[in-house]
């Protein structure tokens, strides 16, 4: 034992995720301003440990075009999602939320069951 943990139940696991764009997200709202909004995704494993891009402007289709790396604290189950939401900050005068925070699209992508074998590989 070193520090108080095992060698054997301590891994590190960092997931790289690149994020490129977001067509059809969201399509012009014929009620809402001609302007350009704020978009930005949030993405986490366990829903304690989000992690949240950079906002971007864009009237449709928002750009992002960035990678990052980020820790995870346990090795995903064979059941585990990422999760990713895109968020709109609405201009005012256009419809939405009281905070004027929106969800304008949502994915849940599973990890690979060979990342699960590995970890026991790894034991």
């Amino acid at each position: 034992m070193e520090n108080g943990l095992s060698h054997y139940n301590y891994h590190q696991v960092y997931l790289r995720v690149k994020l490129f764009e977001a067509e059809g997200i969201d399509e012009p709202n014929p009620h809402a301003s001609m302007v350009n909004k704020d978009y930005w995704v949030v993405l986490w494993v366990r829903p304690d440990e989000e992690y949240r891009t950079k906002s971007v402007t864009a009237f449709t289709n928002p750009v992002w075009n960035t990678e990052g790396t980020f820790f995870i604290r346990e090795y995903p189950s064979n059941k585990a999602f990422l999760h990713l939401e895109v968020l709109r900050f609405n201009p005012v005068n256009d419809p939405g939320t009281s905070s004027r925070i929106v969800v304008v699209g949502r994915a849940r992508i599973p990890f690979p069951k060979k990342f699960d074998s590995e970890k026991k590989k790894a034991l």
